[in-house]
């Protein structure tokens, strides 16, 4: 017989648990022996990704995991399935606008382990746009603004070195 067992003891490790093994042979001479378990804690990996526009990295920064028994020397990104990373602080730029789950597994050098998840939002760009009309110099040209999207403001830069701050 080869039993699995799975101690689900919380709080901070490690701990040592006594294990026993009792057997019988046919003739019904009896025997046991006792071993020492060691359990080690798992890390408990965490993050707060920032959210992005369109066509930036996102950020990833895993300074908020806790370590568990042993030290981190393994860290496994997952991108919503789009892309990985074995670094401890990664960017990742995702290719549309959207939520995304982040997954990241981190396991110590004891072979313990944790998962954490959570979504990060890349945002939409604004669509920018704008018509103007064909001017001689030192007359006025009209410039229209077609930008559309949730836009909370507008810098104009009519390549004029010439318009100052108006430029």
């Amino acid at each position: 017989q080869n039993p699995s067992y799975t101690y689900t003891y919380t709080g901070n490790g490690p701990y040592s648990f006594s294990a026993k093994l009792k057997a019988q042979n046919s003739f019904g001479c009896r025997d046991s022996v006792t071993n020492t378990v060691q359990l080690y804690t798992n890390p408990t990996p965490s993050f707060v990704p920032t959210d992005a526009c369109l066509n930036q990295p996102n950020l990833f920064p895993s300074s908020t995991s806790s370590l568990g028994t042993g030290s981190i020397p393994s860290y496994s990104w997952n991108f919503a399935a789009l892309g990985n990373s074995i670094v401890p602080n990664p960017s990742f730029v995702f290719p549309n606008a959207g939520t995304y789950t982040v997954q990241l597994t981190i396991t110590d050098e004891l072979g313990c382990s944790g998962k954490y998840s959570t979504s990060v939002t890349v945002n939409p760009l604004p669509i920018v746009s704008f018509t103007s009309n064909e001017a001689c110099f030192k007359s006025v040209s009209q410039f229209v603004n077609l930008s559309s999207g949730t836009i909370t403001s507008f810098v104009w830069n009519f390549g004029d070195p010439g318009s100052g701050a108006a430029n």
